[in-house]
């Protein structure tokens, strides 16, 4: 998966790939399909770290409470992901100053992300 995802940046070295807030309605239909495709599996590769840690948590005898974390976890990424691929096409024919939504979740997202390298560093102290 971070093989695929490595290789899906690589036109980023060659061309611009990500829409600004002030391009987002103009952008190419193609940059909006390719931006949620690398954003997709970027996801669903960090849903596997999460679900392989819990079941690290799970065979291994750590507290309780970590297991619950990375699970709790788990749950609130997928659900502001989902919050924000439900809402980025409706984004498409609304004003500029909408999409500070989008940028809003996004903000969240990369929260839980590094609740996630919390969550390695606390399984670290513990194995």
């Amino acid at each position: 998966m971070a093989l695929v995802l490595l290789l899906l940046s690589l036109p980023q070295l060659i061309f611009k790939s990500s829409i600004d807030v002030e391009q987002f309605a103009v952008a190419p239909l193609g940059m909006h399909a390719y931006v949620q495709a690398t954003a997709i599996l970027h996801v669903w590769c960090v849903i596997l770290i999460f679900r392989g840690l819990y079941r690290i948590g799970k065979a291994t005898t750590i507290p309780p409470g970590l297991a619950a974390a990375v699970d709790s976890s788990t749950k609130l990424y997928m659900a502001l992901f989902a919050i924000q691929l439900l809402f980025y096409p409706f984004m498409l024919n609304m004003e500029d100053s909408v999409v500070l939504v989008l940028q809003l979740s996004s903000l969240f997202i990369l929260f839980i992300e590094l609740l996630l390298i919390r969550v390695l560093f606390r399984l670290s102290l513990i194995v």
